[in-house]
């Protein structure tokens, strides 16, 4: 039997990623000893903000439309992929964030969890933004898909300039 997923769903999922990717965010800025990561993890924090904002506002216009537009994956395949892209998402996981963060031993670690976590966003993003129809979202998809590539690109250029022992 198929699964038939809507954008309300896409929407949660994503809604999950950001919200615990800015605690996870705000919990590390407040562990390291490096000023410099600091910052970087607060701006990050501030960016996950605006995604979860964003998320929350698509969700609010769905209301009306939910039942109408949705995708029928009768092979599951779609399901199947989307479903392990989201459970196996650094941040969607049953896992207590502090936990992940204590087994970082330093700043430089915490920036390497961070770019495994917006790399498994970009991807998740990717995954799912052709399943949104056209009109209740797919290219707000696209622009948080496209912001996650910056981040990534972000957290990278500043692993190799920052000195973070």
């Amino acid at each position: 039997m198929g699964i038939i997923y809507n954008a309300d769903e896409i929407y949660e999922i994503a809604l999950h990623i950001e919200e615990n990717g800015k605690k996870f965010y705000d919990a590390a800025a407040e562990k390291v000893p490096e000023e410099n990561v600091r910052k970087l993890l607060l701006e990050l924090s501030s960016w996950e903000l605006r995604h979860i904002d964003l998320f929350k506002d698509l969700r609010k216009g769905l209301k009306d439309k939910l039942g109408i537009e949705t995708s029928f994956d009768a092979d599951d395949l779609a399901a199947s992929y989307i479903t392990a892209l989201a459970d196996s998402h650094v941040f969607v996981q049953n896992f207590d964030l502090s936990v992940l963060i204590d087994r970082c031993k330093s700043g430089r670690e915490v920036l390497e969890t961070a770019l495994r976590f917006e790399k498994d966003s970009v991807i998740y993003y990717a995954a799912v933004k052709d399943l949104v129809p056209a009109h209740l979202g797919r290219d707000d998809v696209s622009k948080i898909e496209l912001e996650e590539i910056r981040h990534v690109s972000f957290i990278y250029k500043q692993l190799r300039t920052f000195s973070v022992e």
